[in-house]
């Protein structure tokens, strides 16, 4: 706040040193989401993942002594999105087991038309 303020007030700006904390930086949401796809992918990259979360950690959005930012977030905005993103997902999957990689374009009647017309 104080290097805002020196930058608006024209003021000479204070040396900035930076912190080592020892500690890494979580984003909840975004690391289980990409766990999520890393799983569905088989992907061996998941490993990786979880080796990059091991030791102190702080998390974006969970705090022991205020949950509620947490709680509120994962029922308004991440169980939706996840819902969702898991349906679509499956959705994909079965439409192409049904359906195959069949894609043809324009509708059935101009496939055959173009198929039946005299040269």
């Amino acid at each position: 706040m104080y290097l805002a303020y020196c930058e608006l007030a024209g003021l000479p700006k204070p040396a900035v040193r930076p912190r080592i904390s020892g500690q890494k930086w979580v984003a909840e949401d975004v690391f289980f989401t990409t766990g999520l796809q890393l799983l569905w992918r088989r992907d061996r990259r998941l490993g990786s993942l979880l080796r990059l979360a091991r030791g102190r950690r702080i998390y974006a959005l969970w705090s022991v002594r205020h949950p509620l930012p947490l709680l509120a977030y994962l029922v308004t905005r991440f169980i939706p999105e996840l819902l969702g993103a898991g349906l679509k997902a499956l959705w994909s999957a079965f439409k192409k087991k049904l359906f195959g990689n069949f894609r043809e374009r324009g509708p059935a009647y101009e496939r055959h038309l173009k198929t039946n017309t005299p040269n």
